[in-house]
């Protein structure tokens, strides 16, 4: 469109506005939009639907919902000629038309339009027009020569163009120009101004286009064949000469931090040597990144940071009390380490492992001990580790490399001296390309080598000797050998009955209650209430299970508590042997005007003493809320009031299902404990999980209680033999034993047949017979030797159809000659037997010493038998005695001459 015909252009009077954030559209040229605001997408939409025409004026500030009184008021008219959707909005294609002012702005939604007058620009001739187009047709002719990758048909294009005002704007459009000046240049009337703006703009970027070639120049005279590599470090480096920045602020920066750091000098000349080659690089290098981080990792090490310890070993003593019960063996190691590091300020640290099932309190037991003690507690996870690198870190030459955990938890630390506890140690993954993690450990754990571990990232020495390593396992069978020998072994068994019980008391029980925010004495649960939940709903080495069950019956009583803007009275908390409380609630007044009295509650026993006498009904029970009256209330010998069909109901729309019944609940503002007997149990935590099946397994030939050993601690293993009859003497396993259990059942089975005769069977009872020995639950892998004595009792109480004692348990390998062998974890195997109400517990005689590990609490109501032959056992299993086989000493006939050794 030529000018003249923008001069006779005939415009609407109102057209929608679309407000631009950083850019300007100029009448006589075509430019493409990205629309995505609501307010713009709404003005195209608009303009679409009639003779595709908007004003296009540039906003005042970034608002992405301008308002009218924030638009400039000049502008241009433009037509949309493409239009076209993409993921990020509208790309749309407008053709500038003229320039105009908007008088009045108005909103409808999210659409301004604008009531707009022509804003005509007046053409003009003469000499110094002439003057300023040769001058800009030069300018252009330069720009284009010096720079590189313009096209040509451009360079036609602005060539041809005749119209002064029609070339300003192009090049408008084509220069980088702020957007403000921009504006300035399309609100300007007079046409020699704007010639001399764009002039001056043009003029610049020549100039920038100029200097741009002058440092290329530069840079690529200075490079040879041999340098051709570093082309961007000149480049940037001359542009640093040109603002007289010699060296970078970044460089300047970690040069300070070195300073600062007080570095080993063996980290120091290596952190160096890096500072200096990252100076020499471009920061557009790949490489440059890379020694960047290299370095933030070397400085981020707290290499001369040492936190002090707390060597008072009483006071360390009490807080290790104060966190967990009982585990005096692992209290007393770090008491004795913190008595020699007051002696000795030098010791290295020792390095731990627990050992035991899970939920005793390995890994809450090393956060204790880095509180006791003074120091920061770093916790590394190895379960399921499986690269050498994730101890080691991993080399430099990988893209994304990093330093291993080692290194890491020491920065996360903060401190050269903190205490790490390495979790599930017997969890790495050994082999494999990557590595064996558990081989790499064996630097990080060596008293003698840890002072100089290298991790493969930094490549400097890094000393762990001041680190105090506590690692944690369930399972010391899957740990590598070596790993074990440079570790001090402490065995934390499971808890008996009475530890859980002041456990939950002293410990879990008020935790469960601030984690619920429950007031510390808003539960009271009865000594029996919390055998019960031991015995029945848990049935672990730990105290884990028990914790949660707690948090169950917590939970419930939060449920009550929660939502009702009400108090709950009940008698103080001095009364405490008074099993009966009163509650107190503010109700509405009655319609008769007399206050509503509380209904009577239930009665409830003493939690202390279940076997006394109920209390009164007229008492009220502290756990019943107001609600329908209770049936003692109904006169004697009627029966309960049936539900009145004609009652008003609230409606409910129909199809729609009832509302549920709203529960009752209680006031956050308890005043006495919430009481909780061993008969309430259930209404908390369901139907008993564990029940006891010993008395119905135990009563049939066959069936032999024996002891195992697993991961969680000890539990007790059944053992079921039957003969078969029609069969041909062999021998059927069931129940996925091991190599070495199915061994033991062949050497049990043979030491019987060998002995038959005195055993009470007879000595071809399994000639017409098959024996099958099966070891329930049948989906559990089990292997062992330690079943090899009850798997003897249960094939000689198959053959003489006589049932073993009910309450005795046994565990113990047994020989072809009858050896009562030892085996491992009786205290383990010695809890469960408790748990598992086992009265007597036969083991082998050599285990004897065992017993000594057991408290008193673990002792009480079982009796243990220490036996060295089979023979010895089956008098106590099956009440019947068995002579020994007889040993035969030969005879020695004495040299006729003295032996003389020489």
């Amino acid at each position: 469109m030529a000018d003249a015909d923008v001069q006779d252009l005939q415009l609407p009077a109102r057209l929608p506005v679309l407000p631009l954030r950083s850019t300007v559209v100029f009448p006589l040229t075509v430019q493409p939009l990205a629309v995505n605001r609501a307010v713009s997408v709404d003005a195209v939409n608009r303009a679409l639907a009639g003779d595709r025409m908007l004003v296009l004026v540039m906003q005042v500030g970034d608002a992405d919902d301008p308002q009218p009184n924030q638009l400039r008021k000049v502008g241009t008219v433009a037509v949309i000629r493409q239009m076209a959707k993409g993921a990020m909005g509208l790309q749309v294609l407008v053709e500038g038309l003229a320039r105009v002012r908007l008088d009045e702005i108005t909103r409808d939604g999210n659409v301004m339009d604008a009531a707009i007058a022509a804003a005509p620009e007046p053409d003009a001739t003469g000499l110094e027009i002439d003057a300023y187009l040769r001058t800009l047709r030069d300018l252009v002719e330069k720009a284009f020569s010096l720079a590189t990758g313009l096209s040509p048909d451009l360079r036609s294009i602005v060539a041809g163009i005749d119209e002064p005002l029609r070339l300003v704007y192009l090049l408008a459009t084509l220069i980088d120009m702020k957007p403000e000046d921009k504006q300035l240049l399309l609100e300007q009337d007079d046409l020699r101004v704007k010639l001399s703006a764009i002039t001056a703009a043009l003029r610049r970027e020549v100039e920038l286009l100029e200097l741009k070639g002058k440092i290329e120049s530069q840079a690529q005279q200075e490079m040879s064949d041999a340098q051709r590599q570093y082309y961007l470090r000149q480049q940037l480096k001359a542009i640093q000469s040109e603002l007289g920045e010699e060296e970078g602020q970044e460089i300047a920066e970690l040069r300070k931090r070195l300073v600062d750091a007080k570095l080993p000098e063996a980290v120091l000349r290596p952190a160096t040597r890096e500072l200096d080659r990252l100076e020499r690089m471009s920061q557009a290098s790949p490489e440059y990144q890379m020694v960047r981080t290299y370095l933030d990792w070397v400085l981020e090490v707290p290499w001369s940071t040492v936190s002090e310890d707390r060597l008072d070993p009483h006071a360390a003593r009490r807080v290790l009390d104060e966190d967990h019960y009982d585990l005096d063996k692992v209290k007393d190691r770090i008491v004795e380490y913190l008595a020699v590091r007051k002696l000795k300020n030098d010791m290295k640290g020792p390095i731990l492992c627990f050992a035991g099932p899970p939920g005793v309190g390995k890994t809450s037991l090393g956060q204790s001990i880095a509180r006791a003690m003074n120091r920061k507690f770093v916790r590394i996870s190895l379960g399921g580790v499986r690269d050498e690198a994730e101890i080691r870190g991993h080399r430099r030459t990988y893209i994304g490399s990093m330093p291993g955990r080692m290194v890491q938890a020491l920065k996360q630390a903060g401190t050269m001296n903190p205490v790490f506890m390495l979790d599930e140690i017997d969890k790495l993954t050994a082999g494999g390309f990557s590595g064996d993690p558990a081989s790499a450990m064996l630097e990080v754990l060596d008293p003698a080598q840890n002072h100089t571990f290298r991790d493969h990232y930094l490549e400097v020495p890094v000393d762990l000797s001041k680190v105090l390593f506590i690692a944690t396992a369930n399972n010391l069978s899957t740990v590598h050998p070596a790993l074990i020998d440079r570790m001090e072994v402490i065995t934390l068994s499971g808890y008996t009955e009475e530890d859980k019980a002041h456990i939950a008391r002293s410990y879990l029980i008020p935790r469960q209650l601030r984690e619920h925010g429950l007031p510390a004495d808003g539960l009271e649960l009865s000594s029996p209430a919390l055998s019960r939940v031991i015995r029945e709903y848990t049935r672990e080495a730990g105290v884990r299970g028990l914790e949660r069950q707690i948090g169950t019956i917590a939970r419930k009583l939060a449920a009550r508590v929660a939502g009702v803007d009400t108090t709950i009275r009940t008698a103080s908390h001095a009364v405490v042997d008074d099993p009966v409380a009163t509650v107190d609630m503010p109700l509405p007044d009655s319609p008769s005007g007399e206050p509503p009295t509380m209904p009577p509650p239930s009665p409830e026993r003493d939690p202390d003493n279940p076997d006394g006498p109920e209390p009164s009904r007229e008492d009220p029970d502290p756990r019943e809320l107001p609600g329908d009256p209770h049936p003692d209330e109904l006169p004697e010998g009627d029966p309960p009031p049936p539900p009145d069909p004609d009652r008003d109901l609230p409606e409910a729309p129909i199809g729609d299902p009832p509302p549920p019944p709203q529960m009752p609940i209680m006031s956050v503002a308890l005043e006495a404990p919430f009481r909780v007997a061993a008969e309430d149990v259930p209404e908390y935590l369901g139907p008993p999980k564990i029940k006891n099946d010993a008395p119905f397994r135990l009563s049939r030939p066959g069936v032999v209680t024996g002891l195992a050993w697993t991961e969680s601690g000890g539990d007790v293993l059944y053992v079921e033999a039957t003969l078969l009859p029609g069969g041909k003497g062999q021998l059927v396993l069931t129940g996925q034993l091991g190599n070495v259990m199915q061994e033991s059942a062949r050497a049990a089975l043979s030491h019987v047949r060998s002995r038959a005769s005195a055993l009470g069977i007879a000595e071809d009872f399994l000639t017409k017979h098959d024996l099958h020995l099966h070891v329930p639950a049948g989906a559990i892998p089990k292997d062992g030797p330690s079943a090899g004595v009850t798997m003897a009792i249960a094939i000689l109480s198959a053959a003489r159809k006589a049932p073993v004692t009910p309450d005795v348990a046994m565990t113990g390998e047994i020989t072809l000659s009858g050896l009562v062998l030892p085996v491992g974890g009786i205290k383990e195997k010695a809890l469960a037997a408790r748990r598992h109400g086992v009265k007597t517990m036969i083991l082998p005689d050599q285990n004897a010493d065992d017993l000594d590990e057991l408290s008193v609490e673990a002792r009480r109501d079982l009796s243990f038998v220490p036996v060295s032959t089979f023979e010895e056992a089956v008098a106590i299993a099956l009440g019947a005695r068995v002579e020994p086989p007889p040993v035969e000493i030969p005879a020695v006939t004495p040299p006729a001459e003295p032996v003389v050794a020489g």
